[in-house]
Parts: C-alpha cells; structure tokens; sequence
C-alpha cells in the first residue's frame, strides 16, 4: 500500500486556466465564453458517505490514480487538501483502491479560493502513470529495411 502526502494546502487567488466563466455552457466538453464576470470551479467528492470539496484538479488526479490503482488491485493513502463548508482548510486522508467508491461533482457557484497543490497532482498523475498500460507503438514504413516492403512471398511457397 502507498502513501502518498501533499505539500500542504495552498490557496491562490483566481487564475486564468483555473477559472470558468460565469453561467458559461459546456458543450462535449467545450467551454463557451458567455460573460466576463469568472467564479472559482472547484469540485466536491464523495466519499464514504460524506463529501469534500476541493480543486478540480485536484479531484480529477485522484479518481483517475484511483481508478489505476483498481486496475491492478492495489491500494493506496493519499491525503488530499479541502475547503470545509466554514471555509476553513484541512486536509483529508482518503483509502483509495479497488473497492473505492468515489463520485465527483463540478460545483460553478463556489465563492472563495480554489484549493490547489500543484505538487501533489503532478506527483498523483506521475504515479498514475507508472500504473498504465504500455502501448505499442507502430513503426513507420520509411523505417523498414530495404527491400522488404515490396518483397513478393508467394514466390517462397
């Protein structure tokens, strides 16, 4: 089982790649600029029967290092950051594996500071990695060696 720790909750003010538009419209995973006025996005998570929120970024690491580490039935700690419906900040020490059952939810109207750790979900993306599949890469024709590309086998047989 692995351990993984944040560098601690950090709180920034708004960023341009971390902010939607208000009242924007997703259309197949596309955002539509409607109006100037941004609010923060943030995410809440549910688990074991409660709920957190946190930054999107932040949520979308750990279902997707969740979901790696179900694929290879291992299990892992990690702590994860929060903003407590007071506003205060903690942190959350979640038991992800196989038998995880986590649900987010993207949450536009948050008022208030997305909770970032951009250690931390470089740090769950890199482990969730090392858990992916390998995949064949094809090699291009202009690689294989001379005359076996137009060789004609049927002479052979």
């Amino acid at each position: 089982m692995r351990r993984v720790r944040g560098a601690g909750p950090e709180r920034h003010g708004p960023q341009p790649n971390r902010l939607e538009p208000e009242g924007a419209a997703r259309v197949k995973g596309l955002i539509a600029l409607v109006v100037a006025g941004f609010v923060v996005v943030m995410e809440r998570i549910y688990y074991a029967g409660d709920r957190f929120e946190t930054g999107t970024e932040l949520a979308r690491a750990l279902v997707d290092y969740a979901a790696a580490l179900a694929r290879h039935g291992s299990a892992a700690n990690v702590e994860i950051p929060v903003r407590h419906a007071d506003g205060t900040q903690g942190t959350v020490n979640f038991l992800i594996g196989p038998a995880s059952q986590i649900v987010t939810e993207r949450l536009d109207d948050e008022q208030g500071d997305e909770v970032l750790d951009a250690e931390l979900v470089a740090r769950l993306r890199a482990l969730t990695a090392e858990l992916s599949p390998m995949h064949p890469v094809a090699r291009p024709a202009a690689l294989e060696p001379e005359g076996t590309s137009g060789y004609d086998w049927t002479d052979e047989v």
